[in-house]
């Protein structure tokens, strides 16, 4: 990096003179930088009056995003850019003390990302899931995804009813557990570490797997637990009035759990009548889902007089929609809760308020005309059998759009909709650049948050684990 840097001082010595130290009596005079359109780790040469020579006092920003300074003197400075949140213009500023200056020309960000294969084989035809390494185990139809704080992935593998983890270091699949329904999606619990697998439900065995889960604790060597969420058991009389620790039954199936950070319980939607439950991880005590803040109106007392009513109600994610639902809780905003609700006939992303128990849409629309492929603004986008989807390290969500062979975006600052990778309605397989991948039927989706936010998927259909990693 040093040697395009220093080949350059010698014909800037005439222009810029011998490099001197920064001088805070004296402006920037920002010139140029070259060059003006790339995509992270691009080199930038910034040239500018009064940079000085120490790079550790020289600040350059994309935006709210700050860029390493490799090198400076001369009236130059050679810098990298970072990793910015979307393909965009960003206003490039420069601070040395108390003194910022923005160069009036934008520079013109591109996402460069890549599509590789982790595990599994397009080609493996319907031979039965196998463990192993890389090279030789099998994927039938794995579905769902999650990720532990290590960077192990968690994979619920429908057909073949098996719970297995997957590192990359290793470069193996290892089953976990052979279980008896249908695993569904997982999540860790608040310390990111114990792994907790939904079984489907249904009505099967007198609906014995409505309240059922699967526990893998890497302090028990990963052994499976099955386990029971309980009904809660001699509420007081207050907590009843306040509307607190009310029974649930769960109408039919449970598709995806979703740990909330701010009372570290999981939380999961029935699929018929959009009824929110939640339960303890380690107690294992489950209840009706109620807002967390209290919800004051004004009643009659048996006087006639306005009295003031606080009730804690309960929680709905579009009530009377049937759908499945696949639920992930914001981490910037831990009191949002969203699902991607998916089926025969509804393909939309919801929130819901757990603080308030505000509900609604937030993109796509009800109903099957508004089922398809549509990017732009989230109101009117358009999206088929969305189904797990996870939020990035910038705050956007990330959807397997599996109806579409596609994987989804909605930037959290405009609104919009794109389509990061694969072709809408092509289904196929292709590694490479985004423009040219091809996923067919992805399902599960999950980040790895220690470094820029690796996204896997599970490619369903082409039996395999996929990674797009961000350049």
């Amino acid at each position: 990096m040093f040697i395009s840097f220093h080949a350059c001082e010698k014909e800037n010595n005439d222009r810029k003179g011998t490099s001197k130290p920064y001088d805070p009596d004296q402006p920037f005079n920002l010139d140029i930088f070259d060059p003006l359109e790339g995509g992270r780790a691009t080199q930038l040469m910034l040239t500018a009056d009064n940079l000085g020579n120490d790079p550790k006092i020289l600040e350059v920003y994309f935006d709210d995003r700050r860029a390493p300074v490799i090198g400076c003197n001369h009236g130059r400075a050679l810098i990298v850019v970072p990793r910015l949140p979307s393909t965009g213009e960003y206003t490039v500023t420069v601070k040395i003390g108390n003194k910022t200056e923005e160069f009036r020309e934008k520079f013109n960000y591109t996402v460069r990302a890549l599509v590789s294969t982790v595990c599994g084989n397009p080609n493996s035809g319907n031979n039965a899931y196998r463990e192993g390494d890389f090279g030789l185990c099998v994927l039938r139809s794995p579905a769902y995804l999650t990720c532990d704080i290590d960077g192990n992935l968690f994979l619920a593998h429908h057909t073949q009813n098996v719970v297995a983890r997957i590192n990359e270091e290793e470069g193996y699949v290892m089953t976990l557990a052979n279980v008896s329904n249908l695993p569904n999606a997982p999540t860790t619990d608040i310390t990111g570490r114990l792994i907790l697998v939904p079984a489907d439900g249904g009505t099967s065995e007198e609906g014995k797997w409505k309240d059922r889960f699967w526990e893998f604790d890497p302090d028990a060597g990963w052994g499976v637990k099955e386990r029971v969420i309980l009904q809660p058991s001699n509420p007081t009389q207050e907590e009843r009035e306040q509307g607190l620790k009310q029974s649930f039954l769960l109408n039919n199936f449970k598709h995806s759990f979703a740990i909330c950070a701010l009372d570290d319980k999981i939380y999961y939607r029935s699929n018929i009548d959009g009824a929110i439950i939640r339960f303890h991880p380690r107690s294992r005590d489950g209840e009706r889902a109620t807002t967390l803040e209290p919800v004051v109106s004004i009643g009659i007392d048996e006087d006639g007089a306005e009295i003031i009513i606080s009730r804690h109600e309960p929680l709905f994610m579009l009530p009377g929609i049937q759908a499945d639902g696949y639920l992930v809780f914001d981490p910037f905003h831990p009191h949002m809760l969203y699902a991607a609700l998916g089926g025969t006939r509804h393909s939309i992303i919801a929130y819901l308020n757990i603080l308030t128990g505000e509900n609604g849409i937030y993109a796509g629309g009800l109903g099957e005309d508004n089922r398809g492929w549509r990017d732009g603004p989230a109101a009117s986008a358009k999206f088929d059998a969305p189904r797990q989807m996870v939020i990035d390290n910038d705050g956007n969500f990330i959807v397997a759009d599996a109806g579409n062979h596609c994987i989804r975006k909605i930037d959290v600052k405009t609104k919009m909709v794109t389509t990061v990778v694969g072709i809408a309605g092509k289904s196929g397989y292709q590694d490479g650049n985004p423009d040219d991948a091809l996923f067919n039927n992805p399902w599960g989706v999950c980040i790895d948050r220690r470094g820029d936010g690796t996204i896997y998927v599970a490619d369903r259909d082409n039996r395999c684990i996929r990674k797009l990693t961000i350049e």
